[in-house]
């Protein structure tokens, strides 16, 4: 693409044109995390290992969805 700008603007007019939905935006972490971990790249001993990043991924959707 050329036109970097013109693309820029393309792409910020789509995402202001489509409503938030979280149910989607969780369906989609889920299958990233779950092809992650397939790949090898999520791989956890510990079940808590990491817990502080879903606790923080948790409230950032949570405030996003109280916004909209």
């Amino acid at each position: 693409m050329r036109d970097t700008e013109a693309w820029r603007r393309f792409e910020e007019d789509f995402i202001r044109s489509e409503p938030p939905d979280p149910q989607r935006n969780m369906r989609l972490f889920e299958a990233m995390r779950e092809w992650a971990i397939q790949l090898g790249a999520w791989e956890r001993q510990d079940p808590l290992e990491g817990i502080e990043v879903v606790i923080k991924m948790a409230r950032v959707l949570n405030s996003c969805s109280r916004k909209f």
